[in-house]
């Protein structure tokens, strides 16, 4: 008899690390938010079929056939890692991929998402649903397939990135990354602070920015920001982290003045607009587009926001800690 087991990916936010976590010197700051990818696999089938529902198209193709281009060589990609693991897929997959409008991504890691969310579908074909589910948070089976997604992931990016995506999009929650071993390890949102996720307008193109990114001392001030930024997150002293929220996004403004990076004339003017408000302004990730997060405290200043943003027909993404994605623990690659 056939059976259906589906589940849900959440994306990726960087709140601090950008460019230094690189390096495996210095933790990076991530929280995994919202639902980014579905998936819904029917088992057994003898020819399975796959359908990738994606940025207002639907990608077919039967397995063993060529995939088409774009994301669904990402889920082919992933497909063939699998295989290779012993997790090969046994009936029709479907994906359902979020984080875009107008076919503009968010920068919440699509292709990221979409190979956890292809190798949590291949693998629950092989340990059925009752044991997907209880398994999903278990130390080996998440260092397992956590692995497998960095190393698929690391080559389609061609050698290149920390795996904070992969890392914070497995472990859930809120966590502290470090590249040195690949691990998420959580940390709580403290609870009175919030953040919106206000989008650009513009994606950034995270290959071009790993081109060209801060060295030297410049790079150092990125991760020693994020370091002290991480500390004092787990005190939970709201005033401070912001403080520290702010220290992160001046070293990153101090390597843009330095003609380091590549600017974004979406993200500059973003940031300017949250702390005219009142707001602290973070850039989230390469800092290229996408979405730049807006922290503060108090109900009255995030309505705010959310009001004016809106008015300029500004699409917030996603609220913290209310989008926040379930933590399933500590995660550390194998």
């Amino acid at each position: 008899m056939a059976e259906t087991v589906a589940g849900t990916v959440p994306g990726k936010l960087m709140i601090a690390g950008e460019y230094a976590v690189l390096d495996g010197r210095h933790r990076a700051l991530s929280v995994a938010v919202g639902r980014l990818v579905g998936w819904r696999l029917k088992t057994p089938e003898s020819n399975p079929r796959i359908d990738v529902e994606a940025f207002d198209t639907t990608f077919s193709w039967v397995l063993g056939e060529k995939a088409p281009a774009g994301i669904a060589s990402v889920v082919d990609d992933a497909l063939r890692g699998a295989a290779g693991a012993g997790w090969p897929l046994t009936g029709s997959l479907r994906l359902k991929i979020a984080g875009q409008v107008d076919g503009v991504k968010f920068g919440l890691g699509t292709s990221a998402a979409t190979v956890v969310a292809t190798l949590r579908a291949c693998r629950a074909g092989h340990v059925g649903s009752a044991a997907h589910d209880r398994t999903e948070a278990e130390a080996p089976e998440a260092r397992a397939l956590a692995g497998l997604a960095h190393a698929i992931h690391f080559a389609m990016q061609g050698g290149k990135g920390s795996g904070y995506d992969i890392g914070t999009i497995q472990a859930g929650g809120t966590v502290a990354y470090d590249a040195s071993n690949r691990s998420a390890m959580p940390v709580s949102w403290p609870g009175e602070l919030w953040a919106l996720a206000l989008f650009t307008g513009e994606a950034a193109n995270t290959r071009t920015a790993i081109r060209k990114k801060p060295t030297g001392a410049l790079r150092d001030g990125l991760g020693e920001a994020s370091e002290r930024l991480i500390d004092t997150w787990t005190t939970g002293d709201v005033a401070s982290i912001l403080r520290g929220l702010d220290r992160c996004q001046r070293a990153f403004d101090e390597a843009v003045q330095a003609g380091t990076m590549l600017p974004s004339k979406a993200v500059e003017t973003t940031c300017g607009w949250i702390r005219e408000r009142g707001g602290v302004a973070r850039v989230s990730g390469a800092g290229g587009g996408d979405c730049v997060l807006a922290f503060g405290t108090g109900a009255a200043l995030r309505d705010k926001l959310l009001t004016d943003w809106a008015a300029r027909d500004g699409l917030c993404v996603h609220r913290l800690p209310e989008d926040i994605a379930p933590s399933t623990g500590a995660v550390r690659e194998s």
